[in-house]
């Protein structure tokens, strides 16, 4: 195996990022939750009452702009907390 080689092609990739969106491998503290808006859950069945585990976020706005599914994956992944309380705040 030839690290210097692994190294340059991870160098090359990383210098052909586009940084016109975030990078979702670097978004630990990158997405600030207070900035999220308009999201709309689906998946809430009230026979998992309180837990809602398969409820999700289906759509949701960050700063005024539609989020990605990988932005929606991220947040539902690493922001459990807010994410349950939106959920309740929007089924009560």
């Amino acid at each position: 195996m030839n690290h210097e080689a692994n190294y340059d092609r991870a160098a090359r990739d990383y210098d052909n990022m586009d940084d016109t969106r975030p990078d979702v491998c670097d978004q630990c503290g990158g997405i600030d939750v207070d900035l999220i808006d308009n999201i709309k859950f689906s998946g809430i069945d009230w026979k998992d009452y309180p837990d809602f585990c398969d409820a999700y976020i289906e759509s949701a706005e960050y700063d005024g702009r539609e989020m990605t599914e990988e932005e929606l994956d991220y947040v539902m992944d690493k922001h459990r907390d807010f994410v349950h309380e939106k959920l309740w705040n929007h089924i009560f």
